[in-house]
């Protein structure tokens, strides 16, 4: 049998600046770091061409400044799916991660939904992030 090409089927993005999302909404991150040849993304939104159970993962950190409450989850062709990642009024640096395993079949889409104010920078110190990678068939 054939084996599992994690490199094609997998994505990381990160957010290059700080980012106050006010209502709910798909979040763009915005810096592609790794994006596999059967997966593509837009505003946000990544959609997979390989089917199969997938590792999905997020993490976002408040600006130390702000006290925005945050709210986020992730949705597969827009329904959201596993829990939420949620917290309240921090005015530090506080990093939160989430992660799943879902089903996928091909040309599913996924894409982090919500709602808050993170921080963000360029390079390999990204403190708000998103990836994913197929587990297999």
């Amino acid at each position: 049998g054939g084996g599992i090409d994690c490199d094609a089927d997998s994505w990381m993005y990160s957010l290059s600046s700080n980012t106050d999302q006010d209502s709910q909404a798909v979040i763009d991150y915005n810096e592609q770091v790794k994006l596999g040849s059967n997966v593509t993304e837009s505003a946000g939104t990544v959609t997979v061409s390989t089917a199969g159970w997938y590792f999905i993962q997020w993490t976002l950190a408040n600006y130390s400044t702000v006290s925005d409450t945050t709210v986020t989850w992730c949705r597969k062709n827009t329904t959201k799916v596993g829990g939420r990642l949620y917290w309240t009024s921090n005015t530090s640096y506080n990093g939160k991660t989430y992660g799943l395993i879902v089903e996928a079949s091909a040309s599913d889409t996924f894409d982090i939904y919500g709602e808050g104010y993170w921080s963000g920078s360029s390079g390999t110190e990204a403190m708000s992030y998103w990836l994913g990678y197929r587990l297999g068939a």
